[in-house]
């Protein structure tokens, strides 16, 4: 709402600035403010008791465009840079270091290559609400205690609710492209990248 207060303003302030009209042009048919006659008059055919005048009538018609034009370039600006203003302050409100995961399990289910993940988040904030944040798996491939290979990596987005102090439950489903065929024991790493505060 402040946006577009602010754009308005800006158009009132451009409007009061724009040359008037002359005040000849009062009493005139509509035609007479424009620059020329409508196409198939001439000066012979345009009533005698209102002479054609020329006025900049065009040329005022199109600046009043150009400055609705210019005003509604303004107002999209401002809302896009208070959005993004926003996205960061959501990110800032609450540290990676206060959000934790606790039995994060994954169990393959019938889909090739998907997983369901599940798990508590809590959230150590004592004044901000936690609304998601983003978390990212591997899949490890342990072969032995000296040789693992990352066999997957996904990022899911994680929608959740979860106020000052609490505690809360997720589940996810995240399918990992072209998994091959294990040669030991899948092992799962995790971390928290983003937080966005409400």
């Amino acid at each position: 709402m402040h946006i577009q207060e602010e754009a308005f303003t800006k158009i009132n302030e451009a409007f009061r600035h724009l040359p008037p009209l002359p005040s000849q042009a009062r009493n005139l048919p509509k035609y007479a403010v424009w620059s020329e006659l409508p196409p198939g008059m001439s000066d012979d055919a345009a009533d005698p008791a209102h002479p054609v005048q020329k006025f900049p009538g065009r040329k005022v018609g199109i600046a009043a465009c150009l400055v609705v034009l210019v005003a509604l370039g303004i107002a999209a600006s401002l809302r896009t840079i208070s959005s993004h203003k926003e996205v960061a302050l959501s990110e800032s409100r609450i540290g990676l270091e206060e959000v934790k995961l606790e039995n994060l399990e994954a169990k393959r289910s019938s889909r090739d290559g998907t997983y369901h993940v599940t798990a508590r988040v809590q959230n150590l904030s004592s004044a901000h609400t936690l609304g998601s944040f983003s978390l990212s798996l591997k899949m490890i491939d342990r072969i032995g205690s000296d040789s693992a290979d990352v066999v997957g990596e996904e990022t899911a987005s994680v929608q959740v609710t979860v106020p000052p102090g609490q505690v809360r439950g997720i589940s996810e489903d995240v399918t990992f492209a072209s998994l091959p065929a294990p040669r030991g024991n899948y092992e799962w790493s995790h971390v928290i990248t983003q937080v966005h505060a409400r």
